[in-house]
């Protein structure tokens, strides 16, 4: 992209943009028709910001081959609908976290708004599908997005974060999620 073309874009959507363009495997996307205001305003995030394009300016985004799936804005996949935001944008489907991605295998993403003491705030965190305990990534959202743009099926494989044969992936995020979310919130009452 020509210096002068990259003027109407923003930084983070530039790199977005170089990020989805150059992925080794397949991705998905479905851009928004118009902005979706809305959401960025729920979640209190601007032009400009990693999560603001994402959201703003996506409906869908799967990568590594629809192994991987980003929350955005209106649709399917909707960050404010799945994380269930309260009045002032906090998430109450996991309290303290705000669900950004998940893979096919149910292990979720989220940017930490305090539900691990061990991560700084607005930090990726990580939730296996077996554990109820957020593991810190020490990853910012802009580095995630990254990192999972530029993975490979056989990294994936070969890190044990995907079986090379015979699993099934999870259907309806939504409702894996709300029950994940249940059990998880049961776990915390029960801990005290």
């Amino acid at each position: 992209m020509r210096r002068a073309d990259m003027s109407k874009h923003t930084n983070a959507e530039f790199q977005i943009n170089e990020w989805f363009n150059n992925t080794p495997e397949a991705i998905e996307l479905e851009r928004n028709t118009k902005r979706d205001s809305y959401s960025m305003t729920k979640l209190h995030v601007h032009d400009g910001s990693y999560l603001g394009e994402i959201v703003g300016n996506y409906s869908k985004v799967t990568l590594c081959a629809g192994y991987f799936g980003l929350l955005c804005g209106m649709g399917e996949n909707s960050i404010v609908d799945i994380n269930a935001l309260n009045k002032n944008g906090m998430p109450e489907l996991f309290p303290g976290a705000l669900i950004i991605a998940y893979d096919m295998n149910g292990n979720i993403f989220a940017l930490n708004s305090g539900a691990c003491k061990e991560a700084g705030v607005g930090r990726v965190l990580y939730l296996p599908k077996e554990s109820f305990a957020w593991e810190d990534l020490d990853l910012s959202y802009a580095q995630f997005l990254k990192w999972i743009s530029g993975l490979t099926e056989n990294e994936l494989i070969i890190n044990g974060w995907k079986p090379d044969d015979g699993y099934t992936p999870i259907s309806n995020i939504s409702e894996y999620l709300l029950g994940k979310a249940a059990a998880y919130n049961m776990f915390l009452r029960q801990r005290g």
